[in-house]
């Protein structure tokens, strides 16, 4: 086996142990060196297991943004490259697609300060084409969720019917905004950037799914406490409210951690045959620790 042959597969079983690792956290199965389990293993298990999911993968990103040499729809950055390259797997179909119920609240929340122009027609489209459900708490359909192309042409359609509108009443780029709501997008933003700057989940993200399901959203209009006082359960209903006070609905992700493992071991499958075709490892940043001179 030649050099390159054995880099390419210390790097290929790195991320394959990473993603291992990764499911026994989520799956409570990881003790520490004494034999004990995780004191916090509720919490703590699901934090962990995510945030190094989501840390493999932005690692991969980067390798494969340097073999790959890709082109980007937007100029690149580290957003667009970790979103491009989940929009490149194929171990889950769901990351390229539009999530619908997230795009259309965001829509509706925008709407309460701004004119109700082509995004008025386009947010009632979007409604009734994919978000309509019968009741709270009713499962949204994922697989259902339209490409990015669909939700495009629906848009340009409302634009076609109101010509005359001005630029405050539409969206600034909808090819941007559709590409950040992809499912890809929403992973990003919600997982590996709440993981990696707060350590805790955002608030738009739910755990009702069980591992080896598939990616979930659900829409709500509030959460339901229950909690025991002096031996009685006393229940609790509270309902979102927006910066008005006005109850509101709103829409919870959920993706189990199988759907990020088995993105870091196709990633790593990627990145093993890319350094076999170009013979190279990207070894970490080039560039130097700059100081600024008034010079």
């Amino acid at each position: 086996m030649s050099e390159i042959d054995e880099i390419t597969e210390e790097v290929r079983l790195f991320f394959e142990y990473q993603a291992a690792f990764c499911e026994k956290l989520a799956a409570g199965t990881f003790v520490v060196a004494d034999g004990s389990a995780n004191p916090r293993a509720d919490l703590s298990n699901y934090v962990q297991s995510h945030v190094l999911a989501c840390s493999s993968l932005a690692g991969l990103s980067f390798l494969w943004e340097v073999l790959e040499q890709p082109t980007y729809p937007f100029g690149g950055s580290d957003t667009e490259r970790f979103i491009c390259f989940l929009h490149s797997l194929t171990s889950n179909p769901n990351f390229t697609r539009v999530c619908t119920p997230f795009l259309y609240y965001a829509l509706d929340k925008k709407s309460a300060a701004k004119p109700d122009g082509v995004e008025r027609y386009f947010r009632s489209d979007l409604f009734e084409k994919w978000v309509r459900r019968d009741n709270d708490y009713v499962q949204h359909v994922v697989s259902r969720d339209p490409l990015q192309q669909e939700v495009r042409d629906l848009y340009e359609e409302c634009e076609r019917n109101n010509p005359a509108l001005p630029d405050a009443e539409t969206l600034r780029n909808p090819d941007h905004a559709l590409f950040t709501f992809t499912y890809a997008g929403l992973i990003y933003k919600l997982y590996r950037n709440a993981f990696a700057h707060t350590y805790h989940p955002s608030q738009q993200t739910t755990q009702f799914g069980r591992p080896g399901e598939e990616i979930r959203v659900i829409q709500q209009s509030g959460y339901t406490l229950i909690t025991e006082v002096s031996g009685e359960l006393i229940t609790t209903t509270r309902q979102f409210v927006d910066e008005l006070g006005n109850a509101t609905i709103r829409a919870l992700l959920d993706i189990p951690i199988t759907i990020l493992s088995a993105a870091v071991r196709e990633g790593a499958s990627i990145v093993a045959q890319l350094i076999v075709r170009e013979r190279y490892l990207p070894y970490g940043y080039d560039k130097d620790v700059e100081v600024r001179t008034r010079a």
